[in-house]
């Protein structure tokens, strides 16, 4: 089998516009032991090349822009928790924490796939797979559950 298969990605932002900053994407083939971990240039139409194309060429994909992953209170030295507020969806429920130093405040802002034991279940899953919720995930259940369009598309 041959490596002539190649994935062209655009990675935008919700405006539209290329992300302007690198990114790493991870490629798993979903049948072979092929996989690859690149760092790219988002500020551009990224080409990569030396997959395995048809009909051998299914692979996972994961791009993790720094920008869109979660922050950690850690990185705000000095800063309190200041109170947590949660919607009460089913689903997609958005969850705010503040963080105050001062007159200074930090938000983490959070969409969780589900509430109550649902979401003791997302964060099993998560910490077993080692892995963050993917926007994929949160795109979809904002469409089904939610009727609402978060103005975001994946292209593939």
């Amino acid at each position: 089998m041959d490596k002539d298969g190649k994935l062209r990605l655009e990675l935008l932002n919700a405006q539209g516009k290329f992300l302007s900053e690198g990114v790493e994407v991870n490629l798993r083939h979903q049948v072979l032991s092929h996989s690859a971990v690149l760092s790219v240039n988002a500020a551009r139409q990224v080409t990569i090349r030396g997959l395995f194309g048809a009909p051998q060429g299914l692979y996972r994909i994961e791009v993790d822009p720094p920008s869109y992953l979660p922050i950690s209170p850690e990185q705000f030295s000095g800063f309190n928790k200041a109170g947590s507020y949660k919607t009460e969806d089913a689903y997609g429920n958005l969850q705010l924490t503040f963080f105050m130093k001062g007159d200074e405040c930090v938000a983490d802002i959070d969409i969780d796939d589900a509430a109550g034991l649902g979401h003791v279940f997302q964060v099993l899953r998560n910490a077993l797979a080692n892995r963050a919720t993917h926007p994929y995930d949160i795109h979809e259940i904002l469409l089904f559950h939610q009727k609402l369009d978060p103005l975001y598309t994946f292209e593939v």
